[in-house]
């Protein structure tokens, strides 16, 4: 009993021409008439395999932040910003923040929160290379020379179709602690 087993394999080479390949296995064969057929083909090249890393960034930043005063308010801040990369203000920060890839100019709203606490309504930051699936949310501000300085805000990490970030500060000696999502449709 002869058992014959076919696989047909199309696909193109890099010069464009059609390769088809009609390989039948011999451990299949009872018998020792196996044969491999190959069309030839010019410029045959390994087939990169390798698919790139899922691109985590786009232009575009929406987010919220929640802020908590314990036992004083809970609010929330809504963000949306572009991507400014190309823009002087975008290079400016990107040689200010030597581990930012991509630098964003987000609008937040609403201008305060808990009734009486203003809000930078046109904030910068800046993210890091992913990895791990993770990456570092930075934050600008001005010294008091008039220089512009960074810091580490959080650490974003995927949950779901967002990432999301921690992390605690304090305004006039009273703490806050903020959770944040940030998406980049």
């Amino acid at each position: 009993m002869r058992i014959l087993t076919c696989l047909l394999i199309v696909g193109c080479n890099p010069t464009g021409e059609t390769l088809v390949e009609k390989v039948t296995p011999a451990e299949n064969l009872e018998d020792s008439g196996s044969t491999t057929e190959q069309e030839p083909s010019t410029g045959d090249q390994p087939e990169d395999t390798e698919e790139p890393p899922p691109q985590v960034f786009s232009n575009r930043w929406e987010g919220t932040r929640d802020i908590t005063f314990p036992d004083i308010c809970t609010d929330t801040l809504r963000e949306s910003g572009l991507l400014v990369d190309e823009e002087e203000i975008g290079q400016q920060l990107l040689s200010t923040c030597g581990e930012c890839i991509h630098i964003y100019e987000i609008e937040v709203n609403p201008n305060e929160i808990c009734g009486s606490i203003p809000v930078s309504t046109t904030v910068y930051r800046g993210v890091s290379e992913p990895a791990d699936d993770s990456f570092s949310i930075f934050a600008f501000y001005q010294n008091e020379n008039g220089g512009v300085e960074y810091y580490e805000m959080s650490l974003a990490e995927r949950s779901q179709e967002a990432w999301q970030y921690t992390y605690d500060g304090t305004y006039n000696s009273y703490t806050y602690n903020v959770e944040g999502v940030v998406n980049f449709p």
